[in-house]
């Protein structure tokens, strides 16, 4: 851009290489597949942190995770990982369905074909210990809080257009105690997030391979981008081989 720098959100750079100031690099296990660490530099530590950190989930709580792109897909992983139960996926895409049972969920729900907070009340007894949504829309924000059982926590990853809002009952979260709150990168640590990620991958705990459906090459970024915005992929991975 002429010089100019150029701000992307943070994470991407479209580049091979890059130069950061110390504060802004982690160490990682020189054994660990670059390309996987790309993973785990955002969608992973966001969607895993989300139920370790945020929510705090607990062996044998119910979670359900609303969305499952690459964020929502580690989500699942996070909630099985902990050993939660039932983790419940849901979505309108069956592929990404499937993919949620072979990353841990226990039950899957195509949101386009049932009543969403009716299934998750029947499934959990009464509603969810915690509910995770990792898509950008209001509506099913509200579902995810509708589905809450007494106590239970709604935890907001996925950002909606700016301006727009939620509508909630207050008596819904007065009477039964429930909650809703934000979660910022997984309310993760990168410097302490980061290394206990790859030695999850490196020890088979941690599914990484999985959740790229394609590669790019760089002069791809544009195809892409047309197919994350559709949801066709989970997550697309660009690559410098051409360079």
């Amino acid at each position: 851009m002429n010089g100019d720098p150029v701000f992307h959100m943070g994470p991407s750079t479209y580049s091979p290489y890059i130069v950061v100031d110390e504060s802004a690099a982690v160490s990682i296990r020189r054994d660990m597949p670059l390309d996987k660490a790309a993973l785990i530099g955002c969608a992973v530590t966001t969607g895993l942190g989300a139920v370790t950190n945020t929510a705090g989930v607990r062996p044998g709580n119910s979670v359900v995770v609303f969305g499952c792109g690459g964020v929502g897909q580690s989500a699942v992983q996070g909630a099985a990982l902990v050993g939660a139960n039932p983790v419940i996926a849901v979505d309108v895409v069956d592929h990404k369905l499937e993919m949620a049972r072979r990353l841990g969920a226990t039950e899957t729900i195509r949101a386009d074909q049932a009543d969403v907070v009716d299934t998750v009340r029947d499934l959990t007894g009464g509603g969810a210990d915690y509910t995770i949504v990792a898509v950008g829309s209001t509506t099913v924000m509200e579902q995810a809080i509708a589905a809450l059982g007494k106590s239970g926590t709604c935890v907001f990853v996925g950002g909606p257009r700016v301006g727009e809002s939620v509508a909630v009952d207050p008596f819904h979260l007065l009477t039964g105690e429930r909650r809703v709150v934000g979660s910022r990168y997984g309310s993760s640590n990168p410097h302490v997030a980061f290394p206990q990620l790859v030695d999850l991958y490196l020890a088979g705990k941690l599914k990484l391979d999985e959740l790229i459906s394609r590669r790019y090459p760089v002069d791809q970024v544009n195809e892409a981008s047309t197919a994350l915005a559709e949801g066709l992929d989970l997550r697309g991975l660009l690559v410098f081989d051409r360079i």
